[in-house]
């Protein structure tokens, strides 16, 4: 690409407001909620969501959906279609992940 990692994520920060790594933990739970909002809530296996989600167990997707969206994920995946709908303010408006230029 020619440009300086450092470069890169400066670019990014500039275009999308929050590093690389900060989008992947936000497009992450957004899979967990689509994920929770397709199971009965009687049934959700929280290990098994997070597997299916991307996180590498159950404990790290919990830590996660308490930093992100500051409550248990219980409580976040009792309802997690008010929560997706929140989660939808970091969408682009084509729904993809936003395109950095690299001049």
């Amino acid at each position: 690409m020619g440009i300086s990692s450092r470069q890169l994520h400066r670019r990014f920060h500039d275009s999308v407001g929050y590093g690389p790594k900060t989008l992947q933990r936000i497009l992450r739970f957004q899979r967990l909620l689509e994920l929770a909002r397709n199971e009965p809530a009687p049934r959700l296996d929280l290990a098994a969501l997070a597997f299916e989600a991307g996180y590498a167990d159950q404990a790290h997707m919990s830590r996660e959906v308490r930093e992100l969206a500051d409550n248990t994920p219980t409580s976040v995946l009792a309802n997690p279609a008010s929560t997706l709908a929140m989660a939808d303010f970091f969408k682009t408006a084509s729904g993809e992940p936003p395109i950095i230029p690299c001049d």
